[in-house]
């Protein structure tokens, strides 16, 4: 084998970038362990990209984390099945809310629930409020206004009503059954557009610090 050519050829570079088979890869190793010359520049390619690497490092913003976070918490909701689920909603044991939630399903089990307290101005039903997560039932009569969280992400469902959520620069226009996500550190309102109130399942994922 000609050592230069093989060398010349990138795939010193592919390796140390993880981008080579599972048989270049061993192959790379076992000449490295036969030819100085080779294993002397991948230690020379490892040490440039690593220079490269450190000298050109950026600082993600702050809310990055959190934003991947609620990805995660997103992916996770939907474990439910694609479809809507006719899950039996146990208030004693309620499941998280996701994109697939029956909405149906959730007004039979908060059926004849009234609001004993209140959240931010609005009164709620509480249903989960624990150090993970917080779930209530929410009425509103006309918005909510703007508002963002750092370190936990919100998401709801609504049960009846219909209603315009602006989230950043877009606008939701939400109705019996829809389910929106908010992303960490991002403006979000709610107007009412029914003519009667809006009530919704509201819940609150705590972040990692």
């Amino acid at each position: 084998m000609n050592i230069e050519q093989y060398i010349q050829s990138g795939i010193l570079e592919q390796y140390c970038l993880g981008l080579t088979s599972e048989v270049e890869r061993k192959e790379l190793e076992v000449l490295c362990t036969r030819h100085s010359r080779l294993r002397k520049e991948l230690e020379a390619v490892q040490k440039t990209l690593g220079n490269y690497a450190n000298n050109y490092k950026m600082t993600p913003q702050p809310q990055l984390k959190n934003t991947i976070l609620f990805a995660i918490d997103e992916f996770d909701f939907v474990e439910s099945p694609s479809k809507k689920s006719n899950e039996i909603i146990d208030l004693a044991n309620p499941p998280l809310i996701h994109q697939n939630s029956n909405h149906k399903e959730w007004l039979r089990a908060v059926k004849g629930l009234e609001p004993v307290a209140t959240m931010e101005g609005l009164p709620i039903y509480p249903i989960r409020m624990d150090d993970k997560v917080q779930m209530a039932l929410v009425w509103v009569d006309k918005g909510v206004l703007a508002e963002q969280h750092e370190m936990e992400s919100e998401s709801f469902l609504i049960l009846e009503g219909t209603c315009t959520c602006q989230v950043g620069k877009a606008e939701h226009h939400l109705k019996a059954g829809s389910f929106l996500g908010i992303p960490t550190y991002t403006n979000h309102s709610l107007e009412v557009t029914s003519a009667n109130r809006v009530k919704l399942i509201v819940q609150r994922i705590q972040l990692v610090a």
